[in-house]
């Protein structure tokens, strides 16, 4: 019995897509739910039934039916996971040495700048 999520979910392909399209637009066609590429690596590994392919001299054909047939048995639903929130950054003296020192004198790497000697123009 499938969950009434998954239902739905095979409900709204069957009325998306059409009977046969081809394989390379399986990305676009699901909105990228099914990589055409994760497909073919599972055919090749056996996981996907015979007939869902069809061919076509050298284009591969997906028909709807069978495979809104295996869809199913490749979903699975979760619970949503609970993210945990960022860490606080830790208050204490290296931050405020830090603030302290980003004086407008000081460069990326620490180096103090040089002061340039001041150049006077003779006057003729």
């Amino acid at each position: 019995m499938l969950p009434n999520d998954i239902h739905a979910l095979i409900e709204a392909l069957q009325d998306h897509l059409p009977p046969v399209f081809l394989g390379t637009e399986l990305d676009e066609r699901t909105g990228n739910a099914v990589r055409w590429r994760k497909f073919q690596n599972d055919r090749s590994k056996g996981k996907v039934p015979e007939g869902i392919v069809i061919y076509r001299g050298r284009r591969a054909l997906v028909v709807r039916d069978p495979f809104l047939e295996w869809l199913p048995t490749t979903l699975t639903v979760r619970c949503p996971v609970p993210v945990p929130p960022p860490p606080q950054p830790r208050a204490g003296r290296k931050h405020r040495a830090r603030v302290q020192d980003a004086t407008p004198d000081r460069q990326k790497r620490g180096r103090a700048r040089r002061a340039l000697p001041e150049m006077t123009v003779a006057s003729s």
